[in-house]
């Protein structure tokens, strides 16, 4: 990341925008999955997202890989992040 994604712009903080929508986005429909299948295979999906993308992340050598790196981190969080029932 770092030669060609430049922490002086505001490209770190876009990432963790992406990365917080698409939270936000994927919440709702895994709560709705949770409910009706269960947290376990839920959060398992949500562990490997979070790996994927934060190894992508830490790889990433352009500004558009960056993001969607933050994009799966995102999704990872959405899932691995959502309350089921208790």
């Amino acid at each position: 990341m770092y030669p060609t994604v430049p922490s002086t712009t505001p490209a770190p903080v876009a990432g963790v925008s992406v990365g917080l929508l698409v939270a936000g986005i994927v919440s709702p429909r895994v709560g709705r999955f949770i409910a009706g299948h269960g947290g376990r295979p839920v959060l398992a999906i949500g562990a490997v997202l979070l790996a994927a993308g934060l190894a992508l992340l830490g790889f990433a050598p352009n500004l558009a890989c960056y993001l969607a790196a933050w994009a799966i981190v995102g999704a990872g969080m959405g899932a691995a992040g959502s309350p089921g029932r208790r």
